[in-house]
């Protein structure tokens, strides 16, 4: 069985083009772990399994016991990318379409003033749906979705206020913001860095403590052998 499993763990990474680095990174574990479990020096705990079996879209049962099929692998990872794009697009369309059905109906209206401005409304709606879906499905493009959001919200509230004074302050104020989403993205890398080493020393103590007990199981197993041996020279 562990054969098995360092076999379709290797395979389903190396589908995926990832390296034992980027896919601990993944899992927040050290990729000297990944290299282990690969070459069946060791295996992941139950939790751990789960979480690996989810990840490649598979059952717990087909990760352990069943050779995994690459091509297999790769035709169902499409087919969830293309689903869950295909999500994606519908919902901001969906967005796009209300904007539209606004800007008809302020036209269709007793006054008859098109309301264009839904349009420019729709952008940050997008963006709320792609900040959603980033941190429900792929959490790399959350950096971009939120400043997106930021920087259409701020754009929406100039043009609705373009009669005023002094409107371009809002874009002044968007600097800080800008500047605090991205030192967020800097502290959580360091964090899952910090996680991860954290990890890997608890998995090492975890390791030593395993070699540790084998080591006294098998001198209790040698003191139970030589008192035998005593037992029968009496």
């Amino acid at each position: 069985m562990y054969e098995i499993l360092s076999d379709n763990l290797t395979r389903l990474r190396k589908s995926r083009n990832l390296t034992q680095a980027e896919f601990a990174d993944i899992i927040k574990y050290s990729d000297k772990s990944v290299s282990k479990w690969e070459t069946g020096m060791s295996v992941p705990n139950l939790e751990t399994l789960v979480e690996i079996a989810d990840f490649y879209g598979m059952t717990l049962d087909d990760l352990v016991k069943k050779p995994v099929d690459s091509e297999k692998v790769l035709i169902v990872e499409k087919i969830q990318k293309t689903n869950k794009l295909t999500i994606t697009l519908l919902s901001i369309a969906a967005v796009w379409l209300l904007a539209t059905i606004i800007f008809v109906y302020s036209i269709l209206s007793d006054k008859g003033t098109p309301w264009w401005q839904s349009f420019i409304w729709a952008i940050p709606a997008s963006f709320i749906l792609a900040i959603i879906f980033s941190a429900i499905w792929n959490r790399k493009f959350l950096f971009i979705s939120l400043s997106g959001f930021l920087w259409s919200i701020i754009l929406g509230i100039f043009i609705q206020t373009l009669p005023l004074q002094n409107t371009y302050l809002f874009f002044i104020v968007g600097v800080p913001i800008q500047v605090i989403i991205i030192l967020s993205r800097g502290m959580n890398k360091a964090n899952q860095e910090e996680g991860i080493e954290r990890i890997s020393v608890n998995e090492k103590k975890r390791q030593e403590r395993k070699r540790l007990k084998k080591q006294i199981r098998e001198l209790n197993r040698a003191k139970s052998r030589a008192a035998k041996e005593r037992e029968k020279s009496n």
